[in-house]
């Protein structure tokens, strides 16, 4: 905030996609997200989708202490909603892995968190974690099938945190013009030596390539 000489960032929109046109303004705005969570969300859930309504408008709330950005719009509401539940997914993961790194229930239950990820929340609730949800067979078998999913899925983009759109839309003025949906795809899925992170992505390029000629030629004729 000090860059902005104590005032209040102001979060503009994209009108047709609805996510910030500023990329310095999104990274701040996600990064304070992600802090906001770590910091104040509460862990006795199972999910980001279990905590209360009531208890989400407290936790956006507190983004208005850096930002200017209307919490009432159902488009906003919607971005914010998906950017908390990624970063409570990635929170409650680093809080789970610090109870597998103890090795056993009773060594993981009397240790709590590091105290920058834990924040000083009530031992009571650690001990929740431990009992409801890490020692559970149930929410481990769900834990172990959400690993192997992912394990599975194609490697993300390098665009870090940022959707995929907003960095087409930083790129477009940038450049001083719109960026095609492939050049995007190869930016954010080539690294600097142009080499593909992954072979899926490689096969999908080509495919979108063909789709893309294909829908040229048909409007040719």
């Amino acid at each position: 905030m000090s860059a902005n000489g104590g005032n209040k960032l102001i979060v503009v929109w994209d009108p047709d996609h609805w996510v910030p046109s500023d990329k310095t303004v999104s990274k701040k705005f996600t990064s304070k997200i992600g802090i906001t969570i770590r910091g104040y969300a509460p862990v006795c859930y199972g999910g980001w989708s279990k905590i209360k309504p009531d208890t989400k408008r407290k936790l956006r709330e507190k983004l208005e202490t850096l930002f200017e950005v209307d919490l009432h719009h159902p488009k906003v509401l919607a971005y914010v909603d998906g950017i908390m539940a990624t970063a409570y997914t990635q929170f409650k993961w680093r809080l789970h892995n610090h109870y597998k790194e103890n090795g056993t229930y009773e060594r993981a239950r009397a240790k709590l968190p590091d105290p920058d990820l834990w924040n000083s929340r009530p031992l009571e609730h650690w001990h929740w974690l431990c009992d409801n949800l890490y020692s559970n067979e149930g929410y481990m078998e769900v834990c172990a099938t959400n690993a192997q999913n992912r394990d599975k899925q194609e490697s993300t983009h390098r665009g870090g945190a940022m959707p995929f759109i907003q960095h087409a839309l930083q790129a477009a003025k940038e450049g001083g013009k719109p960026v095609s949906f492939i050049d995007n795809y190869e930016n954010m899925y080539q690294d600097a030596e142009h080499k593909w992170v992954s072979e899926a992505k490689r096969v999908r390029h080509i495919r979108e390539n063909e789709a893309e000629e294909g829908r040229y030629q048909g409007k040719a004729h």
